[in-house]
């Protein structure tokens, strides 16, 4: 069998939408896997968008990672996503570097949008992240 794809979740967002999580992979399980969230129009009965929600990329001297969690931003009972990103750099003169964002997106006029974060140090706490 094709295992290259490989459904997680599924749940719907409005009467008119549902997201599905599936996994994709090239590679065994720890190499060059995503985590995907399709979104599926139910009237028109095809998918119509996507969101990468997790990720690991690496080569010499570089690695980013992504994890995202669904999670109510705006108050209005429909999962967002926010997306915690690191990323690791060394350099041939053994300099080693780390960085990490956060991306927000809501679920508003039946699509994701970017959403800007006012106090990303408040949301660290909130989500544990650890740097």
């Amino acid at each position: 069998p094709d295992l290259s794809f490989f459904a997680l979740y599924r749940y719907s967002i409005n009467q008119s939408f549902a997201c599905f999580i599936i996994r994709s992979g090239k590679d065994k399980l720890d190499h060059t896997n995503e985590l995907t969230l399709y979104i599926f129009d139910k009237t028109k009965m095809k998918f119509v968008g996507k969101e990468l929600i997790s990720t690991t990329v690496g080569k010499q001297g570089f690695l980013s990672t992504t994890e995202s969690w669904l999670m109510d931003l705006n108050a209005d009972s429909v999962p967002d996503l926010l997306s915690y990103t690191i990323v690791e750099t060394n350099t041939a003169q053994k300099e080693y570097n780390k960085s990490s964002s956060f991306k927000a997106k809501l679920w508003l006029d039946n699509k994701f949008v970017d959403a800007q974060i006012v106090n990303e140090e408040a949301l660290r706490k909130q989500v544990s992240t650890k740097d």
